[in-house]
């Protein structure tokens, strides 16, 4: 049972970060497109808090699933 509790948090885990990315891959594109003058030093300052962002939407997600499967 205990085996199986660990295989659904690193499911979750995986989720997570794949909606993160995704998220993030999003973001940089849309703000790519509205501004396509950004410099190199600018995507290296906010791509990270993008990141960030989308981790928090990501646990954001997850929890309304967990919600609606309990």
């Amino acid at each position: 049972m205990e085996s199986l509790a660990r295989l659904v948090v690193l499911i979750a885990l995986a989720i997570t970060a794949l909606i993160m990315a995704g998220c993030a891959l999003l973001w940089a594109a849309v703000l790519r497109r509205r501004f396509p003058g950004l410099s190199a030093r600018w995507w290296l300052l906010w791509v990270p808090l993008l990141f960030g962002f989308s981790f928090l939407l990501a646990l954001v997600v997850l929890r309304l699933l967990a919600a609606i499967n309990a």
